[in-house]
């Protein structure tokens, strides 16, 4: 990425690796409060099925079960670590397993997503650049193949080669 902005600041490196640099500090600083709202808005909290206190709990194989609807089904103890890690939990909770959703997978979906579209536009971006300063050397030096850019004279009558300037 480094070359890029070199190509384009010739005489101005430092500046240009300053620019690249400040670029990723910026995405980092942009991403934080990003990922926190889509934490949020992706997360599931688990079913809860009462607490410590009202609920009786089965110790079965080493694993905790508590009887629900006539069937066995393992649960877990939320204790205060839990509690502060996801917001909306009890302490003391018991809750069923597999019920919540932390919304992880889909945060970094939604992340890889956005990422990936911003950078397809840079991509493109660059490609244009790249384009128009090829084509500005080319005229600078009488070099700009006219044939190619002129259209068909069947379709549009003109005097001699047409000479474009673009504007980039």
């Amino acid at each position: 990425m480094r070359a890029s902005y070199v190509e384009r600041c010739t005489g101005e490196t430092g500046v240009a690796t300053g620019i690249g640099v400040m670029a990723f500090g910026g995405g980092a600083l942009l991403c934080a409060p990003l990922t926190e709202k889509l934490l949020q808005k992706y997360q599931t909290l688990p079913e809860m099925v009462g607490t410590v206190n009202t609920t009786e709990i089965l110790t079965v194989a080493g694993k905790r079960m508590v009887e629900v609807g006539g069937q066995a089904q393992e649960v877990v103890v939320a204790s205060a670590n839990a509690v502060k890690a996801m917001p909306g939990l009890v302490d003391g909770g018991v809750y069923l397993t597999g019920t919540g959703d932390t919304g992880l997978g889909p945060t970094f979906l939604t992340l890889g997503a956005m990422y990936t579209g911003l950078m397809m536009c840079v991509y493109c971006e660059h490609l244009l650049f790249s384009a128009c300063l090829a084509f500005e050397f080319l005229i600078a030096h009488g070099a700009a193949p006219a044939i190619a850019y002129a259209p068909p004279r069947a379709v549009f009558a003109t005097s001699g080669p047409l000479q474009p300037k673009p504007d980039c």
